[in-house]
């Protein structure tokens, strides 16, 4: 019997595989359709990569260490590439924050 808390849980773990990539994906446009707020969206982007590169590291020992299932390991490789490319688009953000407007 399925419970409402499982439902829940579910939906909580499904969305900690899809929000790196959506962070990813809605950085990277505001990134480039929004370059007056680089700076604010290259922090959020470095903060938010940092600590999910942080996490799903330590995931990635934990599922090395106690269960070697190859979908669980590719899975886990996928979200630290996502977080990877948010911190590396975060950094080029605040790089570039100092864009002349052709207006």
């Amino acid at each position: 019997m399925v419970t409402l808390l499982d439902i829940f849980l579910r939906l909580f773990a499904y969305s900690m595989f899809v929000a790196p990539f959506a962070t990813l994906i809605i950085g990277a446009i505001l990134y480039h359709y929004k370059p007056v707020h680089r700076l604010a969206v290259g922090i959020i982007l470095v903060t938010l990569g940092s600590l999910g590169l942080l996490i799903y590291s330590v995931v990635f020992y934990l599922v090395l260490v106690n269960d070697s299932s190859l979908t669980g390991i590719s899975l886990i490789l996928l979200t630290i590439c996502a977080e990877v490319l948010t911190l590396f688009v975060g950094i080029k953000s605040v790089m570039k924050r100092n864009v002349i407007l052709n207006l």
